[in-house]
């Protein structure tokens, strides 16, 4: 009874590893993929010259002084946006496209800042975005805008093939017999 019990447990035991390493081997990869022609390889000319490393970095321009920004000062309180725009563009001497759109009231204290600043304090009051071309400020309602990006990437292309086949064989005590046979 003991040796049975042994030989069972050993002919389990192989038959667990053999069964593991079928379906081990099973999982692996069996033609890996082609390269295609535009893929990134390595450099093949491996016996080309090192470059001389750069010695000195080229020089840049020395900065030139900015000229300061004119600032203003701004001090409403419950004032139209229509009306404020006005007004400042009239101070600064600048056009002002404005879009019929805008609504809203601006209750600021600004004092001594730029036109900039002053102008996106008042975007972040109202719903307006503005844009300052050659002189001309234009205020639009801010609205969601579709814009496309041209984004170049690199050339990848990728294929494969797969096969997949399966045969069943079904054992007999006369012996193999064909699945799906036919044979009566």
């Amino acid at each position: 009874m003991k040796i049975k019990k042994i030989l069972h447990g050993r002919l389990y035991s192989r038959l667990l590893i053999t069964s593991s390493l079928a379906l081990l081997a099973a999982c692996g990869a069996t033609n890996p993929p082609i390269q295609s022609a535009g893929h990134l390889r390595a450099n093949e000319n491996r016996n080309a010259e090192i470059p001389q490393t750069v010695t000195g970095a080229p020089q840049l321009k020395r900065p030139q002084k900015r000229q300061r920004q004119e600032t203003y000062s701004v001090v409403v309180d419950q004032v139209p946006v229509q009306q404020l725009l006005f007004s400042m563009s009239r101070d600064a001497h600048i056009n002002l496209d404005i879009d019929n759109n805008i609504k809203g009231k601006i209750t600021m204290n600004a004092i001594d800042q730029t036109l900039s600043k002053i102008l996106d304090r008042i975007a972040a009051q109202t719903d307006i975005t503005y844009s300052l071309k050659a002189g001309t400020l234009i205020v639009k309602k801010d609205v969601p805008v579709l814009r496309t990006y041209d984004v170049s990437y690199l050339n990848i292309e990728r294929s494969s093939n797969g096969n997949v086949s399966i045969s069943t064989e079904i054992g007999t005590a006369g012996g193999i017999k064909q699945a799906g046979s036919g044979d009566g």
